[in-house]
C-alpha cells in the first residue's frame, strides 16, 4: 500500500472522526414545539369559545355542575368580568387615560371606570412603567369588544400561563396541566386567576429558557418586574453572567414604558413617589400581609434569614439566576398567599435536583394549596421552603445548569412529553 502502515493509520483516524462529527447532535433547541403551540392555542380558543357556550341560557344546569370543581373553575366559565388583584392593573390604566383621575387615585374611586364596584380605600402601588401595558384594553371604554374579549379570555390565559411556566421548565406536558389544574379548581384559585403572578410566572420561565437570546429575555424580566421593582432583581444575574444586550435591552424598554406613561399623564412619576409609595407604606403595615417580613414579626429578622440563605445559594453564578428570582419574593414588603405562584418556575428548578429537594417543593406546594385565604402564613412557608430548596440544589452534585430540564441536545426531543 502507497505510504505504508502509517498512512493506513491516519486515513482510518480521518474516518472515525468522519463518523463521530455526523453522529453529534445539533445544537439544543430550546424551543416547545409548533404541534404544541398549535394545539395549545386551538385549546385556548375551545376554552373560551365553551365558556361563551355556557353563558348561554340553555346549558344554565352543564354550568352550574361545572362550578362544583370550585370557585376558580366557576371563573373560567362565568359571566366576563375583571377583578380581584388584575383589575387594579385595568383601574389605573383608565384613569391614566380620563383627565377627570390620575392613576394613584383611591382605588375606589379608579374601580367605577372598569364597572368594578370594590370598596378598596387605598390606591394601587405599582410602578408607573406597568400602566401602559393595560391602556390598549382600555382606550375604548371597559365596554369595549377589546376589553370584553380580555374579559373572557383573561382566566383561560392565566390557566395556559401557569401551565406553560412549567413546560418552559421542561415539565412533562400532563404534569404541567395537571398542576395548573390543581392550582386552578384548589382553594386558592380564584385568587390564582384574578392575579397578574400567572403570567409573572411564565415571564420568570421565559426569562431563563431563553436566557442566550437577548430579546426574549429582556422581554421576561420586563413583564416580571414592570410593576414590581423588586421583580427586577433578576436583571443582575444577566449583568454578572455579562449578557449586557439583555440588560441593555430591558433598560431601553422600561425606560420607553416610563416615557409612555409620563406623556400620558405628566405627573404620574411624582404621585407615584407620593402616594403610590404612601399606598405601599400603607399596606405593608396591614394585618392580613402575608410577606415574610410580616410573617417574622419584625422585618429585620426576615432581612437576616433572607440574606443569609441567598449568599448560600451564590455558589455558581450561571445559576444564580433563582437567587435573585428567590430574594425578590424573600425581600417582598408586600406579599399575599397566591404571590407564591410566582414561584413556580423556581420550584420545577429545583424539583430535578434530588429528593430532598422534591420534599421540599410538595411542602411549598401544599401550604400554598392548603390555603383557600389571601392571607396567612402560607406564603411565608412557600418561600422558606423552596430557599431551603435551591441552597441544596445550589450545593448538591453539579449535575446541569438545570438539572433535569437541561435543553435537550437532541431536537427530536424537545420538551419532554
Amino acid at each position: 500500500m502507497r505510504g505504508g502502515p502509517l498512512a493506513s493509520m491516519r486515513l482510518m483516524s480521518k474516518r472515525m472522526v468522519d463518523v463521530n462529527q455526523s453522529d453529534r447532535p445539533p445544537e439544543p433547541i430550546s424551543m416547545i414545539s409548533a404541534r404544541e403551540v398549535a394545539w395549545t392555542s386551538l385549546l385556548l380558543v375551545l376554552l373560551v369559545g365553551f365558556r361563551a357556550v355556557l353563558n348561554s341560557p340553555p346549558f344554565s344546569l352543564l354550568r352550574w355542575y361545572v362550578a362544583q370543581l370550585g370557585e376558580g373553575a366557576r371563573l373560567l366559565i362565568g359571566q366576563p368580568s375583571i377583578e380581584g388583584d388584575i383589575a387594579g392593573n385595568f383601574a389605573q390604566a383608565r384613569a391614566v387615560i380620563d383627565p377627570d383621575f390620575r392613576a394613584y387615585d383611591r382605588l375606589v374611586d379608579i374601580f367605577p371606570l372598569i364597572g368594578v364596584e370594590w370598596s378598596v380605600g387605598h390606591g394601587h402601588p405599582r410602578l408607573p412603567m406597568e400602566i401602559p401595558l393595560y391602556v390598549p384594553a382600555l382606550a375604548l371604554g371597559h365596554e369595549s369588544l377589546i376589553y370584553q374579549a380580555i374579559a373572557y379570555a383573561l382566566p383561560v390565559m392565566s390557566l395556559l400561563a401557569l401551565a406553560w411556566s412549567l413546560r418552559f421548565m421542561n415539565i412533562p406536558l400532563i404534569a404541567a396541566w395537571a398542576a395548573a389544574m390543581v392550582l386552578v379548581v384548589a382553594p386558592i384559585g380564584p385568587f390564582v386567576l384574578e392575579s397578574t403572578y400567572p403570567f409573572v410566572a411564565l415571564s420568570l420561565a421565559l426569562a431563563w429558557r431563553f436566557r442566550d437570546r437577548p430579546v426574549i429575555a429582556a422581554l421576561g424580566i420586563v413583564l416580571a418586574g414592570a410593576g414590581r421593582g423588586l421583580a427586577l432583581f433578576p436583571l443582575l444575574y444577566f449583568a454578572l453572567t455579562r449578557r449586557w444586550r439583555t440588560v441593555v435591552m430591558a433598560v431601553i424598554t422600561l425606560g420607553a414604558l416610563l416615557g409612555v406613561a409620563v406623556a400620558l399623564e405628566p405627573s404620574v412619576l411624582s404621585d407615584f413617589m407620593g402616594r403610590g409609595l404612601d399606598w405601599g407604606e400603607q399596606n405593608a403595615a396591614r394585618d392580613d400581609n402575608a410577606s415574610l417580613a410580616a410573617a417574622l414579626i419584625r422585618p429585620v429578622y426576615a432581612y437576616v434569614l433572607a440574606a443569609g440563605i441567598f449568599a448560600l445559594t451564590l455558589r455558581r453564578l450561571e445559576t444564580s439566576y433563582w437567587s435573585f428570582v428567590w430574594l425578590s419574593a424573600a425581600l417582598a414588603p408586600i406579599a399575599w398567599t397566591y404571590a407564591a405562584v410566582a414561584l413556580l418556575p423556581l420550584g420545577a428548578y429545583i424539583w430535578f435536583k434530588g429528593a430532598v429537594c422534591r420534599v421540599l417543593v410538595l411542602i411549598a406546594a401544599l401550604a400554598l394549596l392548603a390555603n383557600g385565604s389571601y392571607s396567612g402564613m402560607s406564603y411565608a412557608v412557600a418561600t422558606l421552603a423552596l430557599g431551603v430548596g435551591l441552597v441544596l440544589a445550589t450545593w448538591g452534585p453539579d449535575q446541569s445548569l438545570s438539572g433535569g430540564q437541561e435543553e435537550p441536545s437532541d431536537p427530536r426531543a424537545k420538551l419532554r412529553i
